[in-house]
């Protein structure tokens, strides 16, 4: 599976879960992220895009950093 493919899946994968009320927001921030750096990975590869393009935004850094959060507070209790 290329990385592109395996970015995708990861995006459907969570798609299917329907996230707790606490972090809908982060969720779906995270979802649209996998999902934009799956096509920027594939046009990087073929050479028709900028890798640097797959960089999160700082929305999509603050996102990730709360679900990160989110999971190991869930995970201590």
């Amino acid at each position: 599976m290329t990385r592109p493919a395996l970015v995708l899946a990861a995006a459907s994968a969570i798609s299917e879960v329907e996230p707790p009320a606490e972090v809908v927001e982060a969720w779906e921030t995270r979802l649209d992220y996998l999902e934009r750096i799956g096509d920027d990975i594939e046009a990087a590869s073929d050479g028709s895009g900028d890798p640097s393009a797959a960089q999160p935004t700082e929305q999509e850094t603050a996102a990730n950093e709360e679900l990160t959060d989110w999971w190991f507070a869930t995970c201590e209790s």
